[in-house]
Order: structure tokens, then sequence, then C-alpha cells
């Protein structure tokens, strides 16, 4: 199997955010929560797991930009931004059960088509997602942020990897989750329509929930 960049990336973005994500696990932020939260927290001088994780996910980003995109240097730093949003916006979605894999996992796919050896070399992280989806559907095991930071930034590395229309679209359109998810609760959003509730809610066996 060929040793490329882009191959090289989707394995240091697996193992960075899949380790900031268990930190993130292990490590309680009461009363602290989104982005505003952590950065004001980090102004005050205290790191929160989430601050901690913030950090060293821009960093790692940066790390997975350089070596998948070939281009300027803004080309580098927008593919930061969509590796590390794309991280974020899994473990936004990663609170009930399956939808994050339910999201990435697609995506994933869309990502080989773009750079078939870094999929290849990402395969081993997807297929572990789709087997323990089951599990995840009858809320008998989950991702956590560990699994869900780590599927996302593998998605958004192999996303960088694209053309440039493609690399701005994703980071335009991961930013305005973000943001939206300061004020909107998806799982609203995703209960008001009759498709989304459809498919969010495929393979649980439980009663749905709003929160």
């Amino acid at each position: 199997m060929a040793v490329t960049g882009p191959a090289v990336a989707v394995v240091v973005a697996a193992l960075a955010f899949g380790l900031l994500g268990l930190l993130d696990d292990l490590i309680e932020d009461a009363g602290v929560r989104g982005f505003r939260g952590h950065l004001r927290a980090l102004a005050r001088g205290r790191l929160t797991g989430g601050g901690a994780k913030l950090i060293g996910g821009l960093l790692a980003a940066l790390v997975a930009a350089t070596l998948a995109v070939g281009g300027a240097w803004w080309q580098v730093l927008l593919g930061a931004v969509v590796i590390a949003s794309a991280a974020n916006v899994a473990n936004l979605f990663d609170l009930r059960p399956g939808r994050a894999a339910k999201v990435f996992l697609p995506l994933w796919v869309v990502g080989c088509l773009l750079d078939p050896t870094a999929g290849a070399w990402s395969a081993g992280l997807a297929g572990a997602a789709l087997a323990s989806l089951p599990l995840d559907l009858r809320e008998e095991g989950m991702l956590g942020d560990c699994g869900a930071n780590a599927l996302g930034a593998v998605v958004g590395t192999l996303l960088a990897t694209g053309p440039v229309w493609l690399l701005v679209a994703a980071a335009v359109v991961l930013v305005a989750l973000q943001l939206a998810s300061e004020r909107v609760s998806f799982t609203r959003v995703i209960e008001g329509n009759r498709f989304l509730r459809a498919v969010d809610d495929l393979g649980r066996r439980r009663e749905r929930e709003v929160g």
C-alpha cells in the first residue's frame, strides 16, 4: 500500500483527535459548554478538557492539513479548519445513538472517492465505527468523544484532499453548523423534519427523545 501525504494525514488525524476526544471523555468540565464557555475558561486561566481539545485539535489539524493539502498556505489553513471543524461537528452529532456514524460514514465513502489511498489507510477506523453501530443503536455501546472526533477528523482530512471549491464549501458548511449549534438544537431540527427523523430513528429500539 502506497505511503502518501494524505495517507499519513488520516492516521495523524485519527490518532490525535481520538486521544483528544478520550481526554475530553475522561475530564469533567462542570458548568462549561460550547466554544464560548471553553474560551472564557481559557481567558480566566483555566484549561478545561474542551479547551485542551480546542488547542490540541487546532495544532493537529494544521499538521494533518500540511500533509494532506497541496497548494498555497491559505489552502492549508482552510484544510485545517475543515479537519478540526469536522471533528467537532461529529462530536456535536454524537448526542443520540448512531447519529454520528449515520452522518459521517457516508461522507467517509465520498472521501474515499477523492483519495482512495488515504481512504484505504483509514478503512480500519471506518470499519470499527460500522461494526459498533448496532451496539450504539441498541445503547449497549457508544463512540464517545474519542470515536466521534477521530471519525470526524478523518472525514475532514479526506474532504480536504478534494478540489478547492469543495474545500471552501466544506469549510463554510462546517463552520456554519458549529455557529448554529450555539443557539439551535440539532435534535429539535431533526425531530421537526419527517425524513431526517426517520433516518435518525432507523435501527433504534427505544422511543425517540427530544433534547
